[in-house]
């Protein structure tokens, strides 16, 4: 165990907000595209 291995092993801590700030992006993106869908279907 090297003090990398360490470092890779993420605590729930730091996944939680790295969750949340994928979550928020990827419904940007689902918000951007619906939006988009919408515009052309029409």
């Amino acid at each position: 165990m090297t003090e990398d291995d360490d470092r890779k092993s993420a605590t729930p801590e730091e996944i939680r907000p790295a969750i949340r700030g994928w979550a928020v992006l990827g419904a940007i993106i689902v918000a951007v595209f619906g939006a988009a869908y919408v515009m052309i279907d029409s």
